[in-house]
């Protein structure tokens, strides 16, 4: 069952972002108006294993105004690809990458907000990465690593302090994709 298109409006572009708003055609024949996000970029977050502990970060989510957990990730440049995008990120917000004995593997992906957007979040996986120190922080990154073990970071979730969608959706996929 698809829609179809009568009319295409872009309402905001910015570098980040565009909105736009389209004239759509329902199955049935009524029409309607859609206003979706043509997002730039997809993403990349990893899941970095050592040992029983994974790598969460916290950093100020404009917003909701709060301090959130999350995993390292984000946009994937034009051309790259999702491994070494994720790489790119987890060492520039982290200061860790995967080294010569490091496991790294692709887990899979996930959109990112469906009805608005077709932008994905590709999780890669990075078991025992390495520590390089060497930071990049964005202008408005200002993110803090900790390495949290397993069982404590599922309590966090039970508990409800951890309330990231990416943070939960990339560990169930991780959770439900591994043999």
């Amino acid at each position: 069952m698809s829609w179809k298109k009568l009319t295409s409006n872009v309402l905001l572009k910015h570098p980040r972002l565009t909105v736009v708003e389209d004239d759509i055609e329902l199955p049935d024949g009524h029409t309607s108006k859609y206003i979706y996000f043509r997002d730039t970029n997809d993403a990349a977050m990893v899941i970095a294993i050592k040992g029983d502990s994974i790598l969460v970060q916290t950093e100020y989510s404009y917003p909701p105004d709060l301090n959130m957990y999350q995993l390292p990730g984000g946009a994937i440049e034009d051309g790259e690809d999702p491994i070494p995008a994720a790489l790119r990120e987890l060492e520039e917000e982290s200061g860790y990458t995967a080294g010569d004995d490091s496991e790294v593997s692709y887990v899979g992906y996930f959109y990112v907000n469906n009805r608005r957007s077709a932008a994905k979040m590709h999780i890669i996986l990075v078991r025992d990465p390495v520590e390089t120190g060497a930071t990049n922080f964005d202008p408005e990154e200002y993110i803090e690593s900790e390495w949290i073990q397993i069982p404590t970071l599922r309590s966090m979730i039970k508990e409800g302090k951890i309330i990231n969608y990416s943070l939960l959706a990339g560990l169930a996929l991780y959770d439900n994709t591994r043999n």
